[in-house]
């Protein structure tokens, strides 16, 4: 699997902040699609910073993703059923939900990094 797509919404995080906490919320997992966003941090110099990170309650959430608290936020990173659930996917502007209807549709598996307070900070596309 790689990393095909990764588009930050809203002015709340940078690229690399982005690729950071999906890097500190995929590392534990060994699932392939979290493999794939470990190894695209990886691949632009990102790395998960444990040194400097607290997380904790760190959570899989079956069938929908992983939770955490990174430095006292809670974090989501997961599918569109976690985030209807969640109540944040409503809050993408149409034309960004369109985009993951779009990568869904190519054979892509999209995916949402979400911020409590915050909403969706990023959306992602992994392929085989």
């Amino acid at each position: 699997f790689q990393l095909n797509h990764l588009v930050t919404i809203g002015n709340h995080k940078t690229r690399r902040d982005v690729l950071e906490l999906l890097s500190i919320m995929e590392a534990p997992s060994s699932h392939p699609l979290a493999t794939a966003l470990v190894n695209a941090a990886k691949k632009e110099g990102v790395l998960a910073s444990n040194d400097t990170t607290t997380v904790t309650n760190h959570s899989i959430l079956k069938g929908e993703g992983v939770t955490a608290f990174v430095d006292a936020e809670k974090v989501w990173v997961g599918n569109t059923k976690l985030f209807n659930r969640l109540g944040q996917y409503n809050q993408l502007h149409n034309d960004e939900k369109e985009t993951a209807v779009k990568w869904d549709n190519d054979g892509g598996t999209v995916g949402f990094l979400g911020i409590e307070n915050v909403g969706i900070v990023a959306m992602f596309c992994v392929s085989d």
